[in-house]
């Protein structure tokens, strides 16, 4: 599914909106002072003319470089949002293509809840009590049932890392209170794409 979603963006003139930008101006003589890359520093990776060739893919997104910089020159940006969410979308109406009706199961397991997504290959203190196990064979419906229980917990006190701010509005769902994004705009876009329903009812199976 990651592939797949990376290949359509790249086929479709997309880059990613959450690569760091770094200012040079802000950048001066901080070489020496800190280093954080993923990169093989004694065989850095060079095109057929000598020049450093780094495929932005290889960024890992762990944001250390934001993190540690001294001078904040780095930013994570948020435009591009909305496009994103309606990629991943349209990448899993294609998918969904490919499994006729009567052959979809979609399974979310709502446990250990963190802030950040499993692909940082790291993990924080969970934010909410475990909920369960959601299936259906609605993957728009499964989502939105998602986001609802989620947004009905509380967070757990001090579960949020450090530098992290949580908004006071309660009207907005938990995670746009943490991270300033809407979760449920892809849920809208699968649904606008005949993927599925928002509309849902909940069997509790014990």
């Amino acid at each position: 599914m990651a592939a797949a979603i990376h290949e359509f963006f790249q086929q479709n003139g997309f880059v990613y909106v959450h690569t760091p930008l770094i200012t040079g101006s802000d950048c001066e003589g901080a070489g020496e002072m800190f280093q954080v890359t993923t990169l093989p520093l004694k065989d850095m990776p060079k095109d057929k003319d000598g020049k450093l060739d780094v495929f932005y893919h290889d960024c890992k997104f762990c944001q250390h470089c934001v993190l540690i910089c001294p001078e904040q020159a780095l930013t994570m940006t948020a435009g591009g949002y909305l496009d994103f969410q309606k990629g991943m979308a349209m990448t899993s109406a294609k998918l969904l293509e490919q499994f006729p009706p009567g052959r979809r199961l979609f399974i979310n397991m709502l446990m250990d809840t963190t802030i950040f997504c499993d692909c940082w290959g790291m993990t924080t203190p969970r934010l909410i009590p475990d909920i369960g196990i959601l299936a259906g064979d609605d993957i728009a419906a499964i989502e939105q049932a998602t986001l609802d229980l989620i947004n009905r917990e509380e967070l757990i006190p001090k579960s949020l890392p450090d530098g992290w701010d949580l908004s006071e509005d309660r009207s907005l769902h938990l995670f746009e209170r943490i991270h300033h994004k809407d979760p449920y705009a892809v849920v809208c876009y699968l649904e606008e794409l005949g993927c599925g329903t928002t509309a849902y009812t909940l069997d509790e199976v014990e």
